[in-house]
């Protein structure tokens, strides 16, 4: 547990080498944070915080996303980091891009995966409460023991598939591996417990459905946004329409990939774009000291 100026942040801190920020998604934590930071593999010193409302960082610290961006910088102030890259994952890309719109001298790069680049307003259906319900999550979580392909075929249902067929295939390959097995079991993990979780879920619904159509077009830094093109419960579009407001991002689509992403067949080759792209981060121009930041959030 960190103490910033904005407020207290559970953070978890691992590994050598050029610093990373690791933004998890919804819902999640800084497990899933680190989790999703093997991506990245060894030689990283990886930076995995909590968000408001998730685990032990309370939502009175950011109940916004400009909120949640100045938090991390403050984090990154009390961590002693100039600056780093940022791979956020989903639900935290919107915090990951304006990080790098309010603090541009402290973000380097920022990859995105399966990520949400724009306002959601579909209502939260009673079925989607339902599928994110810690009963829900527990019997997928049991079921893999016993009966993995329909287990993952649940875990499918609650991420979103475009069709019953490719549902079917698709947990039937993955049930054939355990290490993808492994890996799921893992994503779920890290949803609970749910009460612990809840907070920083519905902030995040509240969240994305406040944000403006143009996140990102302030970023300066190289971005690199991965996704599905089977994703339907963040569709492509949000990655699609990134490249045409930020001039340096560049979007890697993995055909017939969902939303989660890291259990396609062609996953190792996104792995490496991400390590590349991460590896080649140049380092951001000095702060303008003429130039006022964003005013703080409710200013």
């Amino acid at each position: 547990m960190v103490w910033t100026a904005l407020g207290r942040v559970e953070v978890a801190v691992a590994g050598d080498g050029p610093a990373v920020l690791v933004v998890h998604g919804q819902p999640g934590g800084y497990d899933q944070a680190l989790s999703l930071a093997g991506t990245l593999g060894p030689g990283h010193h990886v930076i995995a915080p909590s968000r408001p409302g998730y685990l032990g960082t309370p939502i009175s610290t950011g109940h916004t996303v400009d909120a949640q961006a100045d938090l991390l910088a403050a984090l990154l102030d009390v961590l002693g980091h100039a600056d780093v890259a940022v791979l956020a994952l989903s639900a935290g890309a919107p915090v990951a891009l304006r990080l790098a719109e309010r603090h541009p001298h402290r973000v380097r790069a920022v990859a995105l995966v399966a990520p949400v680049t724009g306002p959601d307003t579909r209502p939260i259906t009673l079925r989607d409460r339902l599928m994110m319900s810690r009963p829900a999550l527990l019997a997928v979580d049991i079921t893999l023991k016993v009966a993995p392909s329909v287990a993952v075929g649940g875990a499918f249902v609650q991420a979103g598939f475009p069709s019953m067929g490719s549902l079917i295939r698709e947990s039937r390959r993955i049930a054939r591996e355990p290490h993808l097995v492994d890996r799921l079991r893992t994503t779920i993990r890290t949803a609970l417990p749910y009460r612990h979780r809840r907070d920083g879920t519905e902030a995040d619904d509240r969240m994305i459905a406040r944000l403006m159509p143009d996140l990102g077009r302030g970023v300066a830094v190289p971005v690199l946004a991965i996704h599905g093109d089977a994703d339907t419960e963040v569709r492509p579009s949000h990655s699609l329409e990134l490249v045409g407001r930020v001039p340096l991002a560049r979007v890697m689509i993995l055909g017939g990939a969902g939303h989660v992403v890291d259990l396609h067949p062609l996953w190792h080759q996104a792995e490496a774009a991400i390590r590349a792209f991460i590896a080649q981060a140049p380092s951001p121009s000095p702060a303008d000291p003429t130039t006022p930041a964003d005013p703080p959030p409710g200013a």
